[in-house]
């Protein structure tokens, strides 16, 4: 316990504002309608490419040679996009989960029901005692899921 609240709260308390931390990169970093739309180009050329790719003839050949350069194109734009806020999440969640390693680096949290978790050496187990990694992980899920409905009530997103 850092502030007197039950770990679980607070890893919760953490994981949530991290997870607004991190929608405030991705609206400040990322132009988010460009990254869906280039996206959506990107499935729209894919399947163009399926349907060239059953045909023979030397014309759909060449269509397909150029849509794949275009695809090529959009995912690179795609990355770059994503690359410049994936650094800076980096510098921000690298520290945040070192420091919470310092703070709940021994705690164990009994949850009401089971989950499922995996251990280090790839076993799975359905338990309701499990650490703070994976107390933060759900409860990163669970705090990243109720923004997102969030922002899509507020039409943010």
């Amino acid at each position: 316990m850092v502030f007197g609240f039950p770990v679980s709260i607070e890893i919760f308390a953490f994981s949530a504002l991290l997870a607004v931390v991190s929608k405030v990169l991705q609206f400040t970093l990322m132009d988010r309608k460009a990254f869906l739309a280039s996206q959506k180009q990107m499935k729209e050329q894919q399947k163009k490419m399926q349907e060239l790719a059953s045909k023979e003839d030397a014309e759909s050949k060449k269509e397909l040679e150029s849509l794949q350069t275009q695809m090529l194109e959009n995912f690179n734009k795609s990355i770059q996009m994503m690359g410049k806020m994936m650094v800076v999440s980096l510098v921000v969640f690298g520290p945040a989960l070192y420091f919470l390693q310092a703070w709940f680096g021994g705690s164990l949290v009994q949850l009401p029901f089971p989950l499922p978790i995996v251990h280090r050496d790839l076993s799975f187990e359905i338990t309701s005692t499990i650490s703070w990694f994976w107390t933060y992980i759900y409860s990163s899920l669970v705090s990243s899921l109720i923004i997102g409905a969030i922002l899509k009530a507020l039409k943010m997103e």
